[in-house]
């Protein structure tokens, strides 16, 4: 028992960060950190006021007013109680709380910078999503294709592997000429 408590001693003392390099400034305080890495984070995320881009083409389905009115408006009392009972066991105590953790990018970090926050995210986000994924239900039918296999109910995303493995091999099996073309985008989902 007692190297067990040596071990999660030992781990514990090399997860607190006692000193920290923020904006070329090393801060040791405790208060000093929390408001730095605070400022440091809410910078980096902070996104810019710039313009976005306007596609409306016919190519993108859309909806009307009347569901983006639907999607916009305020959440109603009766919209958060049905999805806090589809939530099933929910936890009050944490309603209003969630924890950053601060993962190190590499051994030995000093800067701030060389670290990753990560959001444990509690209650409250998951009552949001589930208040936000019912009334996208509403109107994903009016936006989703007929031919996307996935974010549609009774549709899966294995079926447009299935359906690809069908097409290589019609093809290789036909005597006419083709082409299969094979689409990769997630880097460009991912990059920014």
């Amino acid at each position: 028992m007692k190297i067990f408590h040596c071990m999660a001693n030992a781990r514990r003392n090399g997860n607190f960060i006692s000193s920290l390099t923020i904006s070329g400034i090393c801060l040791e305080k405790e208060e000093e950190l929390k408001e730095g890495i605070f400022s440091h984070f809410s910078e980096m995320f902070k996104e810019p006021k710039v313009g976005r881009p306007d596609i409306a083409t016919e190519l993108f389905k859309s909806i009307d007013s009347m569901d983006r009115e639907v999607l916009e408006g305020p959440f109603s009392e009766e919209e958060v109680t049905s999805a806090l009972a589809d939530l099933g066991e929910f936890h009050d105590r944490s309603l209003n709380a969630t924890f950053l953790v601060l993962i190190p990018k590499k051994g030995r970090a000093g800067d701030v910078k060389d670290f990753r926050p990560i959001s444990l995210l509690g209650s409250l986000y998951k009552l949001l999503a589930k208040v936000l994924a019912n009334r996208l239900k509403r109107v994903m039918g009016k936006v989703v294709s007929n031919s996307q296999n996935a974010f549609a109910g009774g549709r899966q995303i294995l079926d447009a592997v299935l359906i690809a493995n069908e097409a290589v091999d019609s093809r290789k099996h036909s005597s006419n000429a083709g082409l299969v073309c094979k689409l990769d985008i997630e880097k460009g989902l991912r990059s920014r």
